[in-house]
């Protein structure tokens, strides 16, 4: 549940799945999932950090959609919680759920391809 487990830093994971996924592309979107047992789920959708070494190397630009006319797109869809804009992970945060939410990862990851046209892209 949340406050158990310190945030892993954008950086970090960003590297981690870059590198496990072996993705020549890289990780365009990161949709955090938070387990709360019976309570469901609580989760944030946010594009890649990649911290200081973004200022200095040249990465292919990740259009980001607007977090708030996202997280409206992802409630109105229905089924997935209600959602708004922002996050934890401040400059790189999309949008959230708004409290737990029963919708399992899976479903969330289907909805967010449906109202996000870059998270389209490699999939």
């Amino acid at each position: 549940s949340p406050g158990e487990f310190p945030r892993l830093p954008a950086v970090a994971l960003h590297r981690g799945l870059t590198q496990l996924l072996g993705a020549p592309f890289g990780i365009r979107r990161v949709l955090r999932a938070t387990d709360g047992g019976a309570r469901g789920w609580r989760y944030e959708y946010e594009t890649p950090g990649h911290g200081w070494v973004k200022r200095l190397v040249t990465r292919e630009p990740v259009a980001a959609p607007e977090g708030g006319a996202l997280a409206e797109s992802l409630t109105a869809l229905g089924g997935v919680g209600t959602w708004r804009k922002g996050g934890g992970g401040g400059l790189i945060s999309l949008c959230a759920s708004d409290g737990w939410v029963d919708a399992p990862p899976d479903a969330v990851c289907e909805a967010l391809l449906a109202c996000d046209e870059a998270a389209q892209e490699y999939v």
